[in-house]
């Protein structure tokens, strides 16, 4: 979401000098804090502490240790010199103070109220008497390291986000000035100006980027409109009194002189920078609250603003309360504050940042009550299957010791406790295992495997022929998985993209969207999703037709999915929001495009079939239904070889019948890469087919994104056509990957012919890394790999080749087959498939093709 606003930042072509700039001060003083914070923890016994503290008047005492008190020094005590240094600046008493441990001396000469001068000595205590605790570690560190660190990081992250957002500018001042509330000064000496000054510029300015960011997020205000110079009225105050806190806090560290003639008007500053301060940030509240109850403010920026305010709210809450009780006490925020309660108010503080990162950056919010009662659910259900989880165990541990301490106990009473004690074991296991599934999947669909749910699908879109069921099951386990409360399904048709009307969802009308609709021209031009945001005024659905914004508001269209044919857009899914109106992820996108692919290769194998069902009826029923089915094998095998870079390729399939089960496929991948198959299925004719075509959707729609895990890729397949095939059928099959950048060919042999890899005299075979697929559920495969060559030859093929019979039963066998390859090897691969054909039709003598006969080569090109 780009705010639009007014706000005086520059974000030119120098935004990233800037960013760089202020990363580099902030990650010195978080460092140089850090280090201060780890060496005090580690000589807390031995490193002196300060006794004497001053506030606003300088060098007159403000607080003082009972070392400080014991040596004779007190309230209002003007310290004169330390150690015979005139005390002239705060550098003073930090550099004697490094030079001393617990223990040692500090003489200090100190003026008393009444005038009289004393030289004393201070007797230095440690910091604490015992080594830092585990807790205090803890404590230290989060304050020093652990939430300022989370700040910067946060902050710089949206700003590089969005660097040309002002809101984003302002959230990282907001991250910069959270840093400088816990900012360790652990500088040495004079150095400690630096921190002090930082710090007091980044806790002073947080009214002011709180105020602006209430005033500009999610629209400006009227009021600003109307009198732009009111927050002036504010803003120049609170930046005049944090630059004159700026050289107050690094003028008393050099030099008391220097900012001496500040003294009069150091508590009139303080006094009205807190109450400006408090005011800032009530204006911050109050500006949330004004938009997020303006009708003219659209949805989604009001669930942005209330999630805002209520997070604000709690995070500032315990900040606020230490802020008025010093502002009572007239000392700084959190003095004589225990750690503990420092501690848990940053705690606290922290959702203050994750919420502002969150409305800036999310692409939409989801509803303020259903962010928390779906938190709430969920951390209800999680804790109680901790609890169970214990009871369980705990059953079991008791039954267990019973049968080892009760000896009166019978043999058959022991087996029978331990038989249920293993069953409650048991129950722990699984049980919980898939009733925490089952809630992963109820609340958060993060949680639930998206490869389960694409495989899932992938197994009940293969059991539907025909078009309306399959579009049910698809559209059914969407809504189940995303919450989505209604999506509609357009088909193709001769006028344009209709809705298809489904069991169990409302009429729309007559809902259409024309072939030349700017919705169908962009899913056709992308290939992708489209979003579809009315309230948004950059969307492209602002510029379409008022018809079809009319069509796409019927429809409740929040995200448009195209359903992919081989050649052109077979359908469109139109999904409406989510039930928590949460924005559609980048993983939910993923995961619907793979689908969508599967769904679109299906859904046109369907309407293939169904074109063959129709057409049989009018023709003689085996002949015409053998020439259709041949008609659309011929559409599933590769209509042209792709161009890869120093590579040929070429494949051709013979069937022993008008249709067959082999097959073969070339298929482009990302990144330049080729995907080369060859199967086998067992059997011919159309029961062939129909698996040989399952085969190919479930290889396109698993490499369609890339894998690297071929392995896993072979044995998903495997697990689908074991489930959705008869007993007796099966497929060898083998599928390897090429990098053309670094030659390397990576594959899975499932039981196939070993396909062949010459190169000149040698031969390398491909031997199989696995069983045929079909044959047993849950098989494991092995990935294998090489490198390939210049002038390698990479030669797959089925056994109709190698065992081909001739006239009188001799078979052709693979020396032939070897002898005739090598004799062709200077041809291009497809002069090699003419010059293998010839060779084995010859030897065939007339003879009757048994098998369907299929060879691919891919030949590498020689260098030079």
């Amino acid at each position: 979401m780009q705010a639009q606003v007014g706000i005086p930042i520059n974000v030119s072509s120098a935004k990233y000098r800037v960013l760089f700039f202020l990363l580099l001060i902030a990650s010195a003083v978080w460092i140089v804090g850090l280090i201060g914070a780890v060496g005090n923890l580690q000589s807390q016994t031995e490193r002196a502490r300060h006794p004497l503290y001053f506030g606003y008047r300088m060098q007159e005492v403000s607080g003082y240790t009972l070392e400080a008190k014991e040596a004779g020094a007190g309230m209002r005590d003007i310290l004169l010199a330390v150690d015979g240094r005139p005390f002239s600046g705060y550098s003073v008493l930090f550099e004697e103070l490094d030079k001393r441990r617990a223990g040692d001396l500090l003489p200090i000469t100190i003026r008393h109220p009444d005038g009289a001068i004393a030289q004393v000595s201070i007797k230095l205590r440690a910091t604490t008497e015992h080594p830092a605790t585990v807790g205090e570690w803890f404590a230290q560190l989060s304050l020093a390291a652990f939430f300022p660190l989370f700040c910067l990081c946060l902050g710089f992250w949206v700003a590089a986000q969005r660097p040309s957002d002002p809101i984003a500018w302002l959230l990282l001042g907001m991250m910069l000035s959270f840093e400088g509330l816990v900012t360790n000064s652990a500088w040495p000496g004079i150095w400690r100006a630096f921190p002090n000054g930082w710090e007091a510029l980044t806790a002073s300015t947080l009214p002011i980027w709180m105020m602006l960011f209430g005033l500009y997020f999610s629209g400006t205000l009227d009021i600003d409109r109307r009198a732009p110079w009111l927050k002036w009225t504010i803003i120049l105050p609170l930046m005049a009194s944090a630059i004159l806190m700026v050289v107050f806090q690094v003028g008393r560290v050099i030099s008391f002189d220097a900012v001496a003639w500040m003294r009069p008007l150091l508590l009139r500053i303080d006094m009205g920078q807190r109450i400006l301060g408090m005011v800032a940030i009530s204006l911050f509240f109050t500006f949330l609250g004004t938009k997020s109850g303006s009708p003219a403010t659209p949805p989604d920026a009001r669930r942005r603003l209330r999630i805002l305010w209520l997070g604000t709210a709690v995070a500032f809450t315990p900040s606020f309360i230490l802020a008025v009780s010093s502002l009572i006490r007239g000392s700084d925020f959190g003095w004589n504050t225990p750690d503990w309660i420092l501690l848990l108010t940053l705690s606290v503080l922290m959702i203050a940042p994750v919420t502002l990162a969150y409305v800036i950056v999310v692409q939409r919010a989801m509803d303020l009550r259903m962010v928390l009662r779906q938190s709430a659910k969920y951390a209800l259900a999680r804790g109680g299957l901790r609890v169970l989880r214990v009871v369980l165990i705990t059953l079991a541990s008791i039954l267990i010791s019973n049968v080892f301490v009760n000896r009166s106990f019978r043999r058959v009473d022991q087996a029978a406790a331990m038989g249920v004690a293993l069953l409650l074991l048991v129950l722990r296991g699984r049980f919980i295992d898939r009733l925490s599934g089952w809630m992963d999947r109820k609340f958060f669909r993060e949680a639930y495997s998206s490869e389960q749910i694409l495989s899932d699908l992938s197994v009940e879109a293969r059991k539907f022929v025909q078009v309306k069921p399959l579009l049910e099951t698809v559209t059914r386990r969407i809504s189940e998985t995303l919450h989505v409360p209604k999506i509609s399904v357009l088909l193709r048709g001769e006028d344009g993209y209709r809705v298809e009307p489904l069991d169990g969802q409302a009429s729309s009308g007559v809902l259409q969207l024309p072939p030349e609709a700017a919705s169908i021209q962009l899913l056709r031009a992308s290939d992708r999703p489209a979003m579809v945001y009315f309230d948004d005024d950059n969307s492209w659905v602002h510029g379409a037709p008022p018809e079809e914004q009319r069509t796409l508001r019927d429809l409740d269209a929040q995200l448009l999915l195209p359903l992919p044919g081989r050649e052109q857009l077979v359908g469109v899914l139109a999904l409406s929001a989510k039930r928590s109106e949460e924005p559609y992820s980048p993983s939910d996108l993923q995961l619907l495009q793979s689908v969508a692919i599967q769904t679109g290769l299906a859904l046109e194998n369907s309407q293939l079939f169904a074109t063959l069902a129709a057409e049989a009826v009018h023709r003689e029923r085996l002949n015409r239904e053998m020439e259709i089915a041949r008609e659309v094998q011929e559409r599933l095998f590769p209509q042209k070889s792709p161009l890869i870079a120093g590579a040929a390729l070429a494949g051709r399939c013979l069937p022993a019948q008008d249709v067959g089960g082999d097959y073969y496929d070339f298929v482009e991948l990302p990144d330049g890469k080729l995907g080369i198959a060859i199967g086998d299925v067992a059997g011919k004719g159309i029961s062939a087919a129909l698996l040989m075509a399952g085969l190919r959707a479930s290889l396109r729609g698993q490499t369609i994104g890339g894998a690297s895990d071929l392995a896993g890729l072979m044995r998903n397949m495997n697990q689908l056509i074991y489930e959705s095939s008869s007993k007796n059928r099966f497929a060898t099959f083998f599928y390897g990957q090429y990098d053309p950048q670094t030659r390397r060919f990576d594959y899975v042999n499932a039981g196939h012919n070993a396909p062949m890899i010459l190169r000149g005299g040698e031969e390398m075979r491909l031997g199989p890394g696995g069983p045929a697929l079909g044959l047993i559920p849950r098989a494991n495969y092995r990935q294998d790999g090489c490198e390939l060559h210049p002038g390698d030859v990479f030669l797959g093929f089925t056994d109709g080749f190698s065992e081909a019979m001739s006239a009188t039963n001799e078979e052709w066998g693979d020396e032939r087959f070897v002898e005739a390859a090598r004799g062709s090897q200077q041809r291009d691969p497809r002069g090699m498939i003419d010059s293998l054909i010839a060779a084995v039709q010859a030897f065939a003598t007339g003879a009757e093709q048994h098998d369907d006969m299929t060879l691919i080569v891919m030949k590498l090109i020689p260098m030079g």
